[in-house]
């Protein structure tokens, strides 16, 4: 269950010594048909000339780009979420919390690159994630993916999310991100 999961995240953020998010918990839905349409809007007409292949790789930055304008039209907050997806079994972007906690010490250099995703996680432990669907596209070769926003609340996904880390501070201290936040 993601909420189980989500909570794990927290409780490992904290132990990590990261900031942890002020937890708002909902048990309404946020999403609707208009707030997608809105978000959906909103990317396209900021990311025009961002390429597929940026989206794909770049989930890090674009969740962050667009956090607080989806918020805004959502009306909630939204928790900035780093873990793994698995899509029909398979894990993708998996990183074990020994390698995790190793990360914190030693640092990456930052074209090495962080075996992660990012999504947005809404009170309600609805998602949000930008990037998966085009990263999805891109590596399969399947344009019909490019641009799809994966939304809805994370248990009803036929993608399992997992949540590792809740915030962006994990990345800016592993030397991943620097101050991705403007």
């Amino acid at each position: 269950m993601y909420l189980n999961s989500f909570i794990a995240a927290i409780e490992r953020t904290k132990r990590f010594e990261l900031t942890q998010p002020i937890l708002f918990m909902s048990q309404d839905s946020i999403l609707n048909q208009d707030h997608m349409i809105k978000i959906a809007t909103a990317i396209e007409t900021e990311s025009v000339q961002t390429k597929n292949k940026d989206i794909a790789q770049g989930a890090f930055v674009f969740h962050d780009r667009f956090k607080r304008e989806i918020e805004k039209i959502i009306g909630s907050p939204t928790y900035y979420t780093l873990g793994f997806v698995e899509v029909d079994g398979k894990a993708l972007f998996k990183t074990s919390e020994d390698k995790l906690q190793q990360l914190l010490s030693d640092k990456i250099h930052f074209s090495e690159g962080v075996n992660m995703h990012a999504w947005l996680t809404l009170p309600t432990m609805e998602i949000i994630d930008l990037t998966l669907s085009t990263s999805l596209g891109y590596q399969l070769n399947a344009p019909e993916l490019l641009g799809l926003i994966v939304s809805g609340h994370a248990d009803s996904q036929s993608i399992t999310y997992t949540p590792q880390i809740v915030g962006i501070e994990y990345l800016e201290r592993i030397g991943a991100a620097i101050s991705l936040s403007t």
